[in-house]
């Protein structure tokens, strides 16, 4: 029976732990005064390059230097909002972006610029979210957890996002060597099945082969099915859940993305503060994700 679904190789696994943990190290450094924290996305795309990978490291950067920013805050007070996701028969905790939308330089430390927006202690903004984060607990699956596990959360989240990337890269590479065949669905380029990380949902059997011509930069064709019309999609990186546009309006809704491990969320009128957020899916194989839990 052919093999219909994906797996990252051991090499791709190990490179993914290892540059995840130089992540979460220099995320640890970023509160050092010598350190130089806007330089963090520069500093983890150039660590890639020296342990050889060549897969797009730029997105990663990004999310990783948000996580940074607002890991600086939690530290003050020694904690920060976790939530529990969707992953195969079981379930994982990964961070949880607090809702900051205010345009703070990222590459600067947060507490100054709050002291200015607000006359009051910060933490009594940050208890007062607390609160509000204990009251959706049992029903999102949202916790206050240790700054310390949660960087361990990151860590053991992004490596397992980074063996997708790398090992996804590799073969869309071989991919547009052969035309836009290879590996991307599976072993000698067969169309996968994948379940989607299990829950509500997955991979539709007939989940569309993305040609390599979609994108230039390892990009991968990726249609979002949900139950709900008309809702804007959005997709975050499945080591810490920081939602960005993905596309609109449901559904399905396609645009491309690169290999990683995402989850989704929808917004509209009758949801203004987002949907649920969906189970785990990997890109590759899950080119067709589909949930039922919006």
């Amino acid at each position: 029976m052919p093999d219909t679904d994906f797996h990252p190789d051991k090499d791709s696994e190990e490179l993914a732990r290892k540059l995840a943990s130089i992540g979460v190290e220099d995320i640890r450094r970023s509160g050092e005064p010598s350190y130089a924290s806007d330089a963090l996305p520069v500093f983890l795309e150039m660590h890639a390059r020296e342990l050889g990978i060549e897969a797009p490291m730029r997105d990663v950067a990004y999310v990783m230097q948000e996580f940074a920013w607002q890991w600086g805050l939690g530290r003050e007070f020694g904690r920060m909002p976790c939530v529990r996701i969707a992953s195969g028969e079981q379930s994982e905790i990964v961070p949880l972006s607090l809702p900051f939308d205010f345009p703070f330089p990222r590459g600067v430390r947060p507490w100054p610029w709050l002291r200015r927006l607000y006359p009051f202690p910060p933490g009594f903004l940050f208890e007062a979210y607390e609160d509000f984060l204990r009251s959706r607990g049992d029903s999102e699956g949202i916790s206050i957890e240790s700054v310390d596990y949660v960087l361990e959360r990151l860590r053991n989240g992004l490596a397992s996002f980074l063996a997708y990337r790398i090992a996804g890269f590799r073969d869309w590479a071989m991919g547009k060597e052969k035309g836009g065949q290879g590996n991307l669905g599976g072993k000698g380029g067969k169309r996968a099945r994948g379940k989607g990380g299990g829950g509500q949902g997955g991979s539709g059997s007939g989940g569309p082969l993305p040609p390599a011509s979609l994108s230039s930069g390892g990009g991968m064709g990726v249609e979002m099915w949900c139950t709900s019309p008309g809702l804007t999609i959005e997709f975050s990186h499945a080591y810490f859940i920081h939602f960005l546009n993905f596309g609109a309006p449901s559904f399905p809704v396609s645009n491309t993305l690169l290999g990683g491990r995402y989850v989704f969320q929808g917004k509209g009128p009758t949801y203004p503060s987002g949907t649920v957020r969906s189970q785990v899916f990997r890109i590759p194989p899950d080119y067709k994700a589909v949930t039922t839990y919006f």
